[in-house]
């Protein structure tokens, strides 16, 4: 499929992963799995074709899985309950919409920054080269993600550094490894682990207790 964007409104599964795939705005509202590749930049939008408009990727709580070849920018939301989201971007990811998600799973080879104070997801992974920037508004558990037979355990960087800014509790209860970077978490809750840490430097803003006893 080559075109400036692409409407989704399907009641099954979506599934879109030609290598050759490119458009520059997509959006779906659909009831099924959503899988679709881009071989170049994509963005997060709205598409509007004879009077009917899709805004944004929703799903009924299904799992998507993006794949890009360059930069992904979410400029409307992604909304998929208890479903869960893959992304796996070749360059940079940014956000001006807020993630619902069950799982957050991100495979990225620049700099992450999704940083919406409206962002709600309860299991997070990443496999990424570049900075890590997140922000949850409630509870976060680092753990392990897995959507179309692709899976992601932790958080790992290439010695770059990271952010979780969280609203409530976070449990890292899968290992975080950022090399030679430093791991600033800032949490409105409690943190615990039952995976270790690994990095060059540690920050804590920590309202509640903090007990990271990982032997």
């Amino acid at each position: 499929i080559t075109a400036q964007g692409l409407g989704l409104m399907v009641d099954g599964d979506t599934t879109l992963q030609h290598t050759n795939n490119d458009v520059d705005d997509v959006s779906a509202f659909n009831g099924g799995i959503t899988l679709f590749t881009d071989t170049y930049g994509l963005t997060v939008s709205s598409v509007s074709v004879d009077g009917m408009t899709v805004s944004g990727i929703t799903t009924s709580n299904d799992n998507t899985k993006l794949s890009v070849g360059a930069d992904l920018a979410i400029n409307e939301a992604i909304a998929l309950g208890t479903g869960s989201l893959f992304l796996d971007v070749r360059g940079n990811v940014t956000q001006t919409e807020a993630i619902t998600a069950q799982g957050l799973g991100l495979m990225v080879d620049g700099d992450t920054t999704l940083q919406h104070a409206y962002n709600d997801v309860d299991d997070l992974a990443a496999f990424i080269a570049g900075e890590t920037l997140f922000t949850d508004r409630d509870g976060l558990i680092v753990s392990s993600v897995t959507v179309d037979g692709m899976t992601v355990s932790g958080i790992t960087t290439s010695d770059a550094n990271s952010k979780l800014i969280v609203g409530a509790d976070l449990a890292i209860n899968a290992a975080i490894d950022v090399g030679t970077g430093i791991l600033f978490l800032d949490v409105n809750g409690n943190v615990t682990q039952s995976a270790a840490i690994t990095a060059y430097g540690l920050g804590l803003m920590v309202d509640g207790t903090t007990t990271l006893q990982d032997p």
